[in-house]
C-alpha cells in the first residue's frame, strides 16, 4: 500500500470520553434531526465481576491458542471506570497486556507489547487476520473503513456498517506490523464510549446524491461516494455523504455533505 496519511481524520476519530448521560434516542432541531450519543456502554453491561471472572474471559476469549499463563497485574481507573489489567502468556509468543472493564468484562485494551497472529502474507490478508481477531474477541459487527501505513506500522480503524452506512465515531484502532505478522495494539474504549443504536430514521438522507452532485464543484472529479455518520463539535452525530474526489487529477480529498442540510461539514485532503 501506498503510505497515506488523512490530514484531520482525528475530528471524525476523536470524542472526549465525557459522555454518560445524554438524550435517549434522537431529537429534533427545527428540521434538521440529529442522534445523540446516548450509551455509556460499560454503565450497561450486566454487573461488577470477579477477579476469577475476569481470568475467564480471558480464557474464553483466546480459546483459540494454547494459554499457559494469566497473570493479575492491578485495578486501574480511566474516564470513572475501572479496569482490571492482565499479563497473558500464549505459547510461542511475547507476554502481552488485557485491559478489560470491571463491569461486564468486556476486553478494554490489548496492547504493551506486540501479539504475533500467524497467517499474515500481504496487507490485505493482514487486514483479514485481524479483522477474524477482532470478531472473536467479541466485535462481529465491525469492518476496516481505514488504513493508514507508515514506518513499518499498519493503522486500521474498524466501524460498524448499518444499513450501508458507515458509523465513524464508533470505531475501534488496531495497530499492527503486517510484514512481521504482529499486533502492536488493540483500542476498543471509544467503541465502547460512543457506541449506542442507531435510530432507524436518522439513516435515512433527506437529500440525494444526485442533488449533491449536482452542486458540486465542477474542478472535482467524484470518485465515489457512501453515506457516513460523523461527529460535529458539539458531540452530535450527523448523516453525511462521504465524497472522494481527484483535483487535477492529482490530488485526493474527502468531502462530508450534510445529507439532511446538505452544509458542508468537513473537507479532508489526503497527502501522498
Amino acid at each position: 500500500m501506498k503510505k497515506k496519511m488523512l490530514i484531520l481524520i482525528i475530528l471524525i476519530m476523536l470524542y472526549p470520553f465525557t459522555t454518560a448521560f445524554a438524550v435517549e434516542g434522537s431529537y429534533a432541531t427545527g428540521d434538521v434531526v440529529y442522534a445523540s450519543n446516548n450509551n455509556f456502554l460499560l454503565q450497561q453491561l450486566d454487573g461488577e465481576i470477579t477477579l476469577d471472572e475476569a481470568e475467564s474471559i480471558i480464557n474464553q476469549r483466546f480459546a483459540q491458542y494454547t494459554i499457559e499463563d494469566v497473570k493479575y497485574l492491578d485495578e486501574v481507573k480511566q474516564s470513572g471506570a475501572n479496569f482490571f489489567r492482565y499479563e497473558l502468556k500464549i505459547r510461542g509468543y511475547e507476554p502481552f497486556c488485557i485491559q478489560i472493564a470491571s463491569i461486564g468484562g468486556t476486553i478494554i485494551t490489548i496492547g504493551c507489547s506486540a501479539v504475533d497472529i500467524p497467517g499474515f502474507v500481504d496487507e490485505q490478508t493482514c487486514i483479514e487476520t485481524v479483522e477474524n481477531f477482532v470478531h472473536k474477541l467479541g466485535f462481529p459487527d465491525l469492518t476496516t473503513v481505514w488504513t493508514s501505513s507508515e514506518n513499518g506500522k499498519t493503522i486500521m480503524n474498524l466501524a460498524p456498517i448499518i444499513s450501508d452506512v458507515v458509523a465513524y465515531p464508533d470505531l475501534l484502532k488496531v495497530t499492527a506490523n503486517c510484514e512481521e505478522g504482529k499486533i502492536l495494539n488493540i483500542e476498543t474504549r471509544k467503541y465502547l464510549y460512543d457506541y449506542y443504536e442507531k435510530p432507524e430514521e436518522f439513516l435515512i438522507p433527506q437529500i440525494s446524491f444526485e442533488e449533491i452532485e449536482e452542486k458540486f464543484d465542477k474542478d472535482y472529479k467524484i470518485v465515489s461516494h457512501r453515506l457516513a455518520i460523523i461527529a460535529n463539535p458539539e458531540m452530535k452525530d450527523r448523516l453525511a455523504y462521504e465524497i472522494k474526489a481527484m483535483f487535477d487529477d492529482k490530488y485526493t480529498y474527502y468531502f462530508f455533505v450534510d445529507a439532511i442540510t446538505e452544509e458542508m461539514l468537513m473537507v479532508l485532503p489526503v497527502v501522498e
